[in-house]
């Protein structure tokens, strides 16, 4: 697979895990960034990888500098591989989002090695039926095992790749198979190729099972972190919404982000200035909500006169309450 065909690859799957406006930037000068999309009120710009090894920091820094130069409010990166420990760390501080092992499951390569020997059988098969029904020597059964043939070997050139007509196609291989060990057993060679061609079934079944299994994962992890992801904008926006009326302001979430160490970080913006009001604000949060109950408490950081940053933590966490 190319460099393209895995950011269209990557480009689908964002469609399909909720995101809008999907785009590709062009090929040449792209500053750090494949694709732009939108989700939740943000814009998000993605660096997609499609590398042999583990990716390392440059890529976290292409994608962070990438979403300065379009004014984008996220970075992230897609991989087939996973990240260095270097990397992980740089992003951590950058807010840049890891998207590791997302790899796509070809079935090019195993329908080619099925097809190929499922047309010579299928072939060789409809000439032995051919020249059976114009001998008036054959026997019924002669015929019959022909068909049996043509059943599994044309079953498998039309849907190889669907599992179920691969488990016809096997079904009649073995009783074409079985058939031959007390008819034409002159074709020594005919049935050796079917032999060979049930193995190569049976082993793209147990293959497009695994493929299945991992299709099937892949969508139950990406439901589950979606779920993880709207409530913690849900959790957000309401403590957004009771600081912004100690303030008198309306505050918006800008991101939601999860820490190494637990705690929540959440990017807001007022719109008015905050001056110094963000911190009683915060204060008689802390004092009147229900968090207080969980052991959890919120930490406020301004970054200019609108901008803040809201960190949600265990109690118990000094180095969030500094």
């Amino acid at each position: 697979m190319t460099g393209i065909e895995y950011e269209q690859w990557c480009a689908a799957r964002l469609r399909k895990k909720g995101f809008r406006n999907v785009r590709m930037t062009k090929a040449s000068g792209d500053q750090g960034i494949d694709l732009i999309a939108g989700r939740n009120g943000l814009t998000y710009g993605f660096q997609c990888k499609y590398y042999s090894s583990p990716i390392g920091n440059d890529a976290v820094q292409e994608a962070y500098a990438g979403k300065t130069y379009y004014g984008l409010d996220k970075a992230a990166v897609i991989t087939n591989q996973t990240f260095t420990a270097s990397a992980a760390a740089l992003a951590e501080q950058t807010g840049v989002e890891l998207y590791e092992l997302e790899t796509p499951v070809s079935d090019d390569h195993g329908d080619l090695i099925l097809r190929i020997p499922a047309l010579i059988l299928f072939l060789s098969s409809l000439y032995c039926f051919a020249e059976a029904v114009m001998n008036a020597e054959s026997q019924g059964a002669h015929l019959s095992i022909l068909f049996f043939a043509l059943v599994s070997s044309g079953c498998t050139l039309s849907f190889a790749r669907r599992m179920g007509a691969l488990i016809l196609s096997s079904l009649t291989a073995v009783i074409f198979l079985i058939s031959t060990c007390f008819y034409m057993q002159e074709h020594q060679l005919f049935r050796a190729g079917f032999l060979l061609f049930l193995l190569l079934m049976l082993i793209r079944i147990t293959v497009m099972k695994k493929q299945k299994e991992i299709r099937d994962y892949t969508e139950e992890k990406d439901e589950l972190l979606e779920a993880i992801e709207e409530s913690r904008m849900k959790l957000a926006k309401e403590i957004a919404s009771v600081i912004g009326d100690t303030l008198g302001r309306e505050v918006i979430v800008k991101a939601v982000r999860k820490k190494k160490n637990g705690s929540l970080r959440i990017e807001c913006a007022a719109d008015g200035k905050i001056k110094d009001d963000l911190a009683i604000a915060v204060y008689t949060f802390n004092q009147t909500a229900d968090y207080e109950k969980a052991d959890l408490k919120i930490a406020a950081q301004a970054v200019n006169e609108r901008n803040f940053i809201l960190t949600l933590s265990p109690k118990h966490n000094r180095t969030e309450m500094r």
